[in-house]
């Protein structure tokens, strides 16, 4: 089979030398859905950097607040996170990126009829990232999106005639009623296909109010419709050569195409900026639970070669395509276990070393895992310091935002404390053994084990990352920003040491010191 600007070996895969990465993507077309989004940035970068050989990359976008799909690829270019590619390949991102106008949550993906035969006839790879990743995000949405849209895409996948890897992007969270989950599919939550039809069929109000009962011990609707979407494609495994790839909470790169990078404020990392701020002081928090995070960039590096390993591993003939199903669970607790005590730890001597710009207050954020006092602390430590913070705002003709800003970190430690309070066993032994099979040639590219990272030197890649790409602060103001730093844990040390003599001075005036004396002196009388 022959494709623009390549003519593969019609033997590559069936016992011969496999070619290297570079080589199997030389000449061929891939389609990529949630380009817009976080890992899926850092996968087309990945791809035109290391792979600057590649036919070209369909990127299957929506039109979005009146923007042409050409336009977001314009904005894609311009992220910082290019800036690498573009010196080494000047415009070559731009040449390769295919628009394609599309919507995972619309019937037939809204493709033209013209952009179905286009995919069908040129694409070899697919990487189907494209998710919503709310965790409150209504059930019929979530349906719609990371379920019925993964059958759409699957429905389009089955008419390419060059396919020969289909990736699934799924996530290692998608089984959390389980204690350990390995690398296989497990039995269904619910049937799929009658999802589907609920959410075509009912209205969001009904779905909302089965929800609880859907969900069946996952913590959320995002858990639960990733699961779902696994089995949708899963069925397609026939029809399709097809990858399922779990990563874990995807961070911060460790080191391509720069160290630290990261575009957006989900998550963990939108709570770790927060504290970084001065905002949060009292957080929830298991400190014995294990934090599985996994850099963006090593994430990156394993689809690659999974989609590489998928089509070039080779075959009979007779045998159908996709009978059997590579699954992956690309995890670190397995190989580079941190407890969330040793985050706090490593995160307060990060904070005066790499300090953010005009902190509000010195970290000092305690954890617990007791929701009724995360509920005690967040009104004693974070509400009422917000509405001081705010009237002074208002006084100097500001806005006042921090109260809705902390209202919206104790939401977001609501939706995260499923995976905050618990750890679970990620079976990884398929995704390590995925790195072995890298030919050496492209151990420089596309080698992902991490065991030998420094974790520490990692997260202080993350606090940098953090202020220059998150907040957009620059490098040149860090000076003043340790000396704001500075300025703020003296006020802090003396708002103590004030508040600690009024309390004893008042303890002392009140003669509250003479309480347990007098009890104890009348119980002796009895």
């Amino acid at each position: 089979m022959s494709v623009q600007g390549k003519t593969p070996n019609a033997r590559e895969g069936h016992g011969l030398p496999r070619p290297r990465i570079a080589d199997y993507f030389s000449g061929r077309h891939v389609l990529v859905t949630g380009a817009t989004g976080f890992m899926g940035k850092v996968l087309v970068e990945k791809l035109i950097r290391s792979c600057p050989g590649i036919g070209g990359v369909f990127l299957l976008l929506r039109p979005k607040r009146g923007k042409a799909v050409q336009d977001r690829v314009k904005e894609i270019l311009e992220s910082p996170l290019f800036s690498v590619l573009e010196g080494k390949h000047p415009g070559l991102a731009a040449r390769l990126l295919v628009a394609v106008s599309g919507d995972v949550s619309l019937p037939g993906l809204g493709l033209s009829a013209a952009d179905r035969a286009l995919l069908q006839d040129k694409v070899a790879v697919v990487f189907h990232g494209a998710a919503t990743v709310r965790f409150d995000e209504p059930l019929k949405s979530a349906i719609t999106i990371n379920v019925r849209g993964t059958r759409e895409l699957a429905e389009l996948a089955v008419g390419m005639k060059r396919l020969q890897a289909f990736v699934h992007v799924s996530t290692t969270y998608c089984n959390t009623d389980r204690p350990e989950i390995d690398e296989k599919i497990y039995p269904p939550h619910a049937d799929w296909a009658k999802m589907i039809g609920a959410m075509e069929t009912q209205d969001s109000q009904h779905l909302d109010i089965l929800t609880a009962k859907l969900l069946d011990g996952l913590p959320n609707t995002y858990t639960f419709t990733k699961s779902l979407g696994e089995h949708c494609i899963y069925s397609y495994r026939d029809k399709i050569p097809l990858v399922i790839f779990r990563p874990s909470i995807v961070i911060s790169s460790l080191s391509e195409p720069v160290a630290g990078w990261m575009d957006n404020f989900h998550g963990p990392v939108g709570l770790m900026a927060a504290a970084g701020k001065g905002l949060v002081h009292v957080a929830l928090a298991d400190s014995e639970v294990v934090a599985d995070y996994m850099p963006v960039d090593i994430a990156i590096k394993a689809i690659i070669v999974a989609a590489w390993e998928r089509a070039t591993a080779g075959r009979p003939p007779s045998r159908p395509p996709g009978r059997e199903v590579p699954v992956y669970n690309c995890s670190s607790a397995a190989v580079k276990p941190v407890v969330m005590s040793e985050m706090v730890a490593m995160a307060r001597p990060l904070a005066a070393e790499v300090p953010f710009d005009n902190v509000l207050w010195p970290p000092m954020t305690l954890t617990t895992s007791s929701r009724a006092l995360l509920l005690v602390g967040t009104l004693l430590l974070h509400m009422i310091p917000a509405l001081f913070m705010d009237a002074a705002l208002l006084l100097s003709g500001r806005r006042p935002r921090i109260w809705r800003m902390q209202r919206r970190i104790y939401a977001a430690q609501d939706s995260l404390a499923p995976f905050l309070l618990r750890s679970w066993t990620f079976r990884n032994a398929n995704a390590l053994a995925l790195d072995t099979v890298v030919l050496p040639e492209d151990a420089a590219d596309f080698k992902f084990d991490f065991r030998d990272v420094d974790v520490k030197s990692y997260f202080r890649n993350v606090a940098i990352g953090g202020r220059r790409y998150l907040l957009k602060e620059r490098d040149e103001d860090l000076p003043k920003a340790k000396a704001h730093y500075a300025r703020m844990v003296m006020i802090d040390k003396t708002a103590r040491v004030l508040l600690l003599s009024f309390v004893l001075f008042w303890v002392l005036r009140s003669e509250l010191y003479m309480w347990p004396i007098n009890v104890i002196s009348f119980l002796l009388t009895l």
